[in-house]
């Protein structure tokens, strides 16, 4: 049995599906339609074995397959929902920067926190205010020649979505994004509250979200 499948062009406009073929040509649609500029929400919902990967898979190799010779930046951004991460705020988010700028445990944090900038910049988001709120994120020292941060935990965790939010739409500005958020059963509460407010901002955006979880996970 595949995982259900379901597509959303607005709040009303669910439609399951069944049978695999069904599943990936919808999937392909709903990419279609993002590159077109009306933002899509595809679930699927499926036990574990039943096929749910297999298919991100598939729609992966199709957007990247078409993009990768005309889109500098990756098309896809993939946020993974960890058993053991339940309780580490943003952690989908902050595992897939550090794998995105290539962070690697034994070099210095001043070298990480260079090319954090350097990718910062080369987006136009690398704010004197903005930028502490990223090297917070990543837990990553921030130099003197920025504002140090001296935010409430509450606003500073605001700012930080804020940030996320504009990078997610500073990105889809310039290419489609196919924005995959796997294992949501597992996700911590920061990240299901950033997802929230990603979702109620509106399908407005060149971006296919796709959200994967098993039948045991209330959205």
């Amino acid at each position: 049995e595949a995982p259900s499948a379901i597509g959303a062009t607005g709040p009303a406009g669910l439609t399951p599906l069944t049978g695999r073929d069904h599943e990936v040509n919808l999937l392909k649609d709903r990419w279609e339609q993002a590159q077109e500029g009306m933002g899509q929400v595809a679930l699927l919902i499926g036990e574990a074995g039943l096929g749910k990967s297999r298919l991100v898979h598939t729609l992966k190799e199709h957007v990247l397959g078409q993009m990768a010779e005309v889109a500098a930046d990756a098309p896809v951004i993939e946020w993974r929902c960890s058993p053991h991460f339940q309780n580490t705020g943003l952690h989908p988010a902050i595992e897939y920067f550090e794998r995105a700028l290539a962070f690697n445990r034994e070099e210095q944090s001043q070298a990480r926190f260079d090319r954090l900038l350097q990718r910062l910049e080369q987006d136009d988001l690398a704010r004197p205010q903005t930028v502490p709120l990223w090297a917070s994120l990543l837990s990553l020292p921030i130099p003197d020649r920025f504002p140090a941060l001296s935010l409430s935990p509450v606003r500073q965790r605001e700012e930080t979505f804020r940030i996320l939010l504009e990078w997610l739409q500073a990105r889809a500005a310039r290419t489609p994004v196919l924005f995959i958020v796997e294992d949501l059963h597992w996700i911590d509460p920061s990240t299901l509250e950033f997802l929230g407010q990603f979702l109620a901002a509106g399908l407005h955006d060149c971006i296919l979200t796709v959200l994967t979880f098993r039948p045991e996970f209330k959205t």
